[in-house]
């Protein structure tokens, strides 16, 4: 009894050539115009890993249409460090990304890739993973791509975690917050 939009982010998957404005901002501003255009109200906003720092953001431009927030590891700024300046975060992401930006055999090679470790212990998840990546994934048999803009993906890590926090977006308005590690 519950509609649940997931909308792609800019630079990623379906969206990967949508144009946004810069960092969390800029994508705050592409998930209010779907929100906007596809009238939705009484809203639950969660937010994983990125989308959690996003979240806040994302409520304050929706104001009352918002009735939870829930972010899922991540939202919370972490404690600032030399290790998370921007270019420390821009270098381990590109990194990251690099590897994941290649060409694929198959589907199963890059859900494993991208699976890691997270959810060794959980094989029951792994075909869930299949299904992503062969949503991810583009081009020919033996040689697909993920469609994400590297570049973007990187920036907006470096935004996230190295950026302004934003979590103070959500102290001018009354909703409840579930924050989740």
């Amino acid at each position: 009894g519950m509609r649940v939009v997931a909308p792609d982010l800019p630079g990623r998957a379906g969206s990967v050539r949508t144009p946004a404005g810069p960092g969390l901002p800029g994508h705050a501003q592409a998930v209010l115009r779907v929100a906007d255009e596809l009238a939705l109200r009484d809203v639950v906003l969660v937010g994983h890993s990125m989308g959690a720092f996003l979240s806040p953001l994302v409520a304050e431009k929706l104001g009352d249409r918002v009735r939870r927030v829930v972010l899922l590891d991540g939202g919370v700024a972490p404690d600032r460090s030399p290790l998370l300046g921007k270019p420390v975060v821009r270098a381990i992401f590109w990194a990251a990304a690099r590897r994941l930006d290649r060409r694929w055999r198959d589907l199963d090679s890059y859900a494993k890739a991208a699976e890691g470790d997270a959810i060794a212990n959980r094989p029951d998840l792994h075909p869930a993973m299949l299904e992503w990546a062969g949503y991810m994934l583009a081009g020919p048999p033996g040689a697909q791509r993920p469609r994400i803009d590297r570049k973007r993906l990187v920036a907006d890590a470096a935004d996230a975690l190295a950026g302004p926090p934003t979590l103070g977006a959500l102290a001018g308005g009354d909703v409840a917050v579930h924050a989740i590690a």
